[in-house]
C-alpha cells in the first residue's frame, strides 16, 4: 500500500460516524507483522485510531497467521456465512483484488456479507509494478472501473492516489522494493520463467505509482430492481490504465 493511499483511506474512514462503520472487516489483511513492521503506515494511518478507541476491527485472510483473526476463503459460501454472523457494518479491502483470479466474484462476496447501508472501502493499484502474492493478475482498474463492480452503491468518495516514489526510488526506501529486485533484471538464467514474468510487465516500474481508491455505501435497490455485482457484463480482468 502506498503511504499516500493509507493517509487518504484513513482520513476518510475516520471521517465517517464510528457507529455506522464498526465492526469493520479488514479483508485480505495479511499478517500483523506486515501491517505493523513491513508497512507500518497501514497501522499508523488506518487502524491505530480504531484500536485506541476499542472499535472492533476483524482482520480476515486466507492464511492462518499471527495477526489474522479469521482465516478462510471469502469465495466459499460457508465462510461467507461465518462473516455474516459477525454483523460487520463495513468491509475494508485494499490491494487484494489484483491477487485473485476473479475479482468480480470477490466483490459479490463483499456485497453479500454486508447489510443495507453498509460501507465498502476499496483500493487497488492503478499503476504499479508486477508483484505476486502469490499471483498478480495485473488487474489495474481505474476508479470508475472499481465503482462499476458495485453498480447500485452510493459513492461517498473516490480518488486516484499518486505517490512521488517511482519503482527505482522505492528500492532505496525502507518500505519499498528491495535492491534484489533491480539485481534480478540481470539474472535471466536464474528461474527464467519468473524472470520473464518480471521483465514482461516492466513498464509499470517507470513513472509515478498510482492507486484507485473508493468508498461506497451499499444501496439495496436501484429503481425497481435489486442489483448486485453479478449483473456486471463487462470483463475487467484485463483492465489497465489508459
Amino acid at each position: 500500500m502506498l503511504i499516500e493511499e493509507s493517509i487518504w483511506l484513513g482520513q476518510h474512514i475516520h471521517g465517517l460516524p464510528a457507529d455506522e462503520l464498526f465492526p469493520l472487516c479488514n479483508l485480505g489483511s495479511s499478517t500483523g507483522y506486515f501491517r505493523t513492521m513491513q508497512q507500518p503506515h497501514i497501522e499508523q494511518y488506518i487502524f491505530k485510531e480504531a484500536h485506541e478507541k476499542n472499535l472492533s476491527v476483524v482482520h480476515v485472510d486466507l492464511k492462518n497467521a499471527e495477526g489474522v483473526d479469521l482465516s478462510g476463503n471469502i469465495l466459499h459460501p460457508e465462510f461467507q456465512e461465518i462473516l455474516k454472523r459477525q454483523n460487520f457494518k463495513s468491509v475494508f479491502c485494499s490491494n487484494f483484488l489484483e491477487h485473485v483470479v476473479n475479482p468480480t466474484a470477490v466483490c459479490e462476496a463483499i456485497w453479500n456479507i454486508l447489510p443495507p447501508e453498509g460501507f465498502i472501502i476499496l483500493s487497488c493499484p492503478y499503476w504499479y509494478p508486477y508483484h505476486e502474492d502469490p499471483i498478480d493478475t495485473l488487474f489495474r482498474p481505474s476508479v470508475d472501473q472499481l465503482i462499476s463492480l458495485f453498480p447500485s452503491c452510493k459513492v461517498i468518495a473516490s480518488h486516484t492516489i499518486s505517490s512521488p516514489n517511482t519503482f527505482w526510488q522505492a528500492t532505496t526506501y525502507k518500505f519499498g522494493v528491495p535492491f534484489s529486485r533491480k539485481l534480478r533484471l540481470f539474472l535471466p538464467f536464474y528461474r527464467p520463467y519468473a524472470w520473464w514474468k518480471l521483465i514482461r510487465h516492466w513498464s509499470y516500474s517507470f513513472g509515478i505509482h498510482k492507486a484507485s481508491c473508493i468508498i461506497l455505501q451499499k444501496q439495496e435497490r436501484l429503481g425497481n430492481s435489486i442489483m448486485t455485482p453479478s449483473t456486471i457484463t463487462k470483463d475487467l480482468s484485463t483492465a489497465s490504465p489508459c
